[in-house]
This record gives structure tokens, C-alpha cells and sequence, in this order.
């Protein structure tokens, strides 16, 4: 799914109405009617929703809405927040439909409201119209709502929030949805940790813009959705076997640090592979076959850290995890990477080491797979001041070193070599956990190891990853999860492709 800039969401408005030959008001209408379906299957008839409203196009979807509850039973109360300048014609033909209204036109009137203590309230007041932050009436407006005890709905983004970047906005101008109702095509604020979080819960409702319009429009941005990870999800075929299920070689460990050899040893086992082997020291061998007795190890690499590269050469690697920055280990993965030709999964350590030694990059095979977390990229490039800036850079070294990087967070962000960032839709802050990235790194490398490309192994390792630890989340507070529970739940995100 792509993510659209506001000009070209406006452009897609605009091809809608004209090849439908529609008015704007009845895509207001269509728009309004998609939040009335969603509405009414979260919300019983007896729920009471307070609306507010502003003066543009966002106010007349809430108008609109407002009257459409009306029609189908819900009570409503309905308040049109005027902070000045020009009334759209669609919200003045919106609100010429609609009665009851009140309308807040000083910011001191906020203190005399007393809204009922059961009602939802509806957010309407900006929508994508605003590129910058709210003062005055709407500012009254927006703390108003975010002081009340109440679930907010708001309609295509949180009033206050930008569609895209702008990281100096004042928190306490954008209001706290509980539920946004976004329209077609998601914002890209929504997947930024400046001010993401002020989105809640996401939902994207479809009102039929064009679809050729749609498909055509070129943007960088986009999602990882169910949808796409399904389709790349390859059937088990009857006649598998261990081999045919990929040979993944684990380069992990040091001592001390035998744990996320562990972690990334259990993702890969509990991916589909068909068989692992570990590259790991000689502390960590006892530790290793003693948790998993599905692996093989390869000995005398090292005593307490990895120094002695193996002459086997494998089929596919995921190095990283654990192994810790000394001298002798430098030298180890230097030697190695040096006779890997095919696409590898590069973590942890192994990135903290590439970062003392920036010429390595260019002999990293092509497509390999690249999964820093928010330090470690910042230890590759330099330090970001802004996200934008950040996610440039993300998009710079994927183009330049035809690598695929995966930046872990609460929307993780793979780059491909094509220029293309795509924002991950699972996972929770549960996930927010030591060694949550070592999983990740051995469910790759286990994707990589059966045959799916690079793009594909990050598509889905990231995706099921995330999707392990919401299902986690269902069973256990998101303030106790751990990174070892995350593989136990593999099973139902793989189920939930399955269906």
C-alpha cells in the first residue's frame, strides 16, 4: 500500500471527481459514509458521539457524519470551533444539512463545556489542512479534548498532526486519538516516532479513489501489509525435506553474549528452516547444544570469541549477534565476508565493526541484508538531527551499496535498492526488549536460507517478527514480554497467513 503526499491525495480527489463525474461533496459524502460503516459495527446504537467540527472540507466530513449517525439513531451533539478565515463550500453545504449545531467562536467558551461522561468524541476540526502548528481557538480546541476522559475518533489524521514531516510540532497541539479514520491511502506521520503515536489505533477506510490514478502515482513511501506478506508466503510442499528447507549458518556469540546467539537461533528454528548450524566460540558450544538439539556447531572458531573462520562455506549466513567488537574478531569477519558471495544477514556486532571500518562496505555482497537498530545505523552514518534527514540517508546507502537495510523501531523501515521505503505494520513496545532484534535476525536469515529473496526474507521476517509479538500481547501484558517469547508465537502469525 502506498503512502501519499497531501498534494497527491488532493490530486487523487480530483481524478476521482472528474472521471466519475461527481462533485466533491458526494466524495465528502462516500467519505463520511465509510466512517458511518465503521461506526456502526464498533459502537452499539445506545453510544452518544460529541462532534467537533472546524470550518474546512475535515469539519464538513464530521457534519456529514454527524448526520448520518443522526439518521441511523445515535445521538449526537454537534460543535463547529470557528478560528476564522474562509468557510469551504462543502463544509457550508455540509452544515446547512445538519441541524442542531453549536458554534465555539472564542477559545474561554471551551471552560463552560461539560461533555457526558459516556460519549465518543469525534475529531474534525483540521484534517490534512493544516502545515504547521495550531494557535488559539484550535489550540483551546485540541487541549480541550485531550484533558476529557474520553475515546477521540478523528477523521483522516489527529487535528494538529502534519501529514508528513515536521518535528518541532508542540505535542499538546495535536490531539490523542484514541481511532483514526484515514482515508484511501495512509499519512506518513502516522509511521514517524516524532508524533506518530498521536494517531492511535490506524484504520484505512476505502472510498474508491481512482484506481488508475492510484497505481500510477509514484511515491517512495509505502506499507507492509498482510495483504503482501501473504502473497510472498511460498505453500510447504509435500515432498520437502531439510535440504530442500535451507542451510542457515549462524555466526553469533562471545562469552557473555551467548544468549543472543541463543535468541537468534531459536527465530531461525521456529521460521520453516530445515537446518542450522552454528559458527559460535568454544564457551558458547555447551550452552548452545544444550537449548537446541536441532543444531550443529562448528568448533574451534575460538575459545571465548570468534577468531578462526571455518573452510566449509554455507549456503546462506546471519552474522552478528553477540559476537562482541574485539581485534581478533575484526579480523575474523573481515576474512569472512571476504569469501561470501551470495546475500548474507548482517547484525549487531557485525554492523558496530562495519562502522570502524566504513571502506568493508563496498564488499558486502549485493542484496544482503542490513537490520540496524536506531544506534547502530546512527554509528554507520553519522548522527541524524531529524527523522527526515535519518530516512534519507536509510534511502542513500540502500541506493549506493545495492543493500537492503532494515531500520528497527516501532514501525521498523526496510530499504530497498531501488530507492523504495517500506514501514513495517506490526509489532508493540512489548517488543522493546534486549534481544528482540536477535530473534529478527535469525527469522531473516532463516527466510533467506529457503529461498526467498532478500526483499522477501525482510518482507516477511520483519512482518511475522511483529506479528509474533502482538499475538503475544493477547496473552501477556506488553510490560512482561520478553525476547525469547516472541518465537513461541510464531506459529499463529504463520497461521494467520495460512487462512
Amino acid at each position: 500500500m502506498k503512502i501519499f503526499t497531501v498534494n497527491q491525495l488532493r490530486e487523487a480527489d480530483a481524478a476521482t471527481i472528474k472521471k466519475e463525474s461527481i462533485t466533491s461533496f458526494e466524495l465528502m459524502e462516500r467519505a463520511a459514509n465509510s466512517c458511518l460503516d465503521w461506526i456502526i459495527n464498533q459502537y452499539p446504537n445506545s453510544s452518544q458521539f460529541v462532534f467537533f467540527c472546524g470550518i474546512g472540507n475535515n469539519g464538513g466530513d464530521g457534519l456529514v457524519l454527524s448526520r448520518l449517525l443522526q439518521d441511523k439513531g445515535y445521538k449526537t451533539l454537534t460543535y463547529i470551533v470557528d478560528y476564522g478565515g474562509n468557510h469551504s463550500p462543502d463544509f457550508l453545504k455540509a452544515k446547512s444539512q445538519i441541524t442542531p449545531s453549536l458554534l465555539i467562536k472564542n477559545q474561554k467558551e471551551f471552560s463552560y463545556l461539560n461533555l457526558p461522561p459516556t460519549s465518543v468524541c469525534i475529531d474534525a476540526l483540521l484534517g490534512n489542512g493544516t502545515n504547521r502548528p495550531v494557535s488559539g481557538i484550535l489550540k483551546a480546541a485540541v487541549m480541550f479534548l485531550n484533558q476529557q476522559e474520553l475515546p477521540i475518533i478523528s477523521l483522516d489524521l489527529p487535528s494538529g498532526l502534519v501529514p508528513e514531516f515536521y518535528p518541532q510540532l508542540p505535542k499538546q497541539g495535536i490531539i490523542s486519538a484514541t481511532h483514526t479514520l484515514t482515508f484511501q491511502h495512509p499519512k506518513l506521520s502516522f509511521y514517524l516516532s516524532e508524533n506518530g503515536e498521536k494517531a492511535g489505533i490506524i484504520h484505512i477506510l476505502d472510498i474508491g479513489l481512482d484506481k488508475d490514478f492510484c497505481n500510477n502515482c509514484k511515491t517512495p513511501y509505502k506499507l507492509i501489509t498482510q495483504t503482501l506478506v501473504k502473497s510472498l508466503l511460498k505453500p510447504l510442499n509435500k515432498f520437502s525435506h531439510k535440504g530442500s528447507q535451507g542451510h542457515l549458518a549462524l555466526v553469533a556469540g562471545k562469552k557473555g553474549s551467548i544468549g543472543a546467539a541463543l535468541l537468534a537461533g531459536k527465530g531461525a528454528i521456529h521460521s520453516g528452516l530445515g537446518k542450522l548450524t552454528y559458527i559460535a566460540p568454544e564457551c558458547g558450544i555447551p550452552f548452545i547444544q544444550s537449548n537446541f538439539w536441532e543444531a550443529m556447531i562448528v568448533p574451534h572458531c575460538g575459545d571465548e570469541y570468534l577468531q578462526k573462520v571455518p573452510k566449509e562455506i554455507f549456503p546462506t549466513y546471519a552474522i552478528g549477534p553477540g559476537i562482541g567488537t574485539h581485534k581478533d574478531t575484526q579480523s575474523f569477519l573481515k576474512r569472512l565476508i571476504s569469501v561470501i558471495h551470495s546475500p548474507m544477514v548482517i547484525d549487531a556486532d557485525a554492523l558496530n565493526i562495519i562502522s570502524l571500518h566504513s571502506d568493508w562496505m563496498k564488499s558486502i555482497p549485493k542484496l544482503s541484508i542490513l537490520t540496524p537498530h536506531l544506534k547502530e545505523f546512527d554509528r554507520l552514518t553519522g548522527s541524524s538531527v531529524t527523522i527526515e534527514e535519518r530516512l534519507k540517508k536509510l534511502q542513500n546507502m540502500a541506493i549506493t551499496y545495492e543493500l537492503i537495510f532494515v531500520l528497527k523501531g516501532a514501525h521498523s523501515v526496510i530499504a530497498l535498492p531501488d530507492g523504495d521505503l517500506y514501514f513495517n505494520t506490526t509489532g508493540n513496545a512489548g517488543m522493546a526488549t534486549a534481544g528482540s532484534g536477535d530473534v529478527l535476525t535469525g527469522i531473516i536469515g532463516s527466510f533467506l536460507a529457503q529461498g526467498y529473496t532478500s526483499i522477501e526474507a525482510a518482507f516477511l521476517g520483519v512482518f511475522l517478527h511483529g506479528a509474533a509479538g502482538d499475538i503475544a500481547t493477547i496473552n501477556y501484558n506488553p510490560r512482561i514480554v520478553s525476547a525469547s517469547m516472541i518465537p513461541d508465537y510464531l506459529q499463529k502469525a504463520f497461521n494467520q497467513l495460512d487462512k
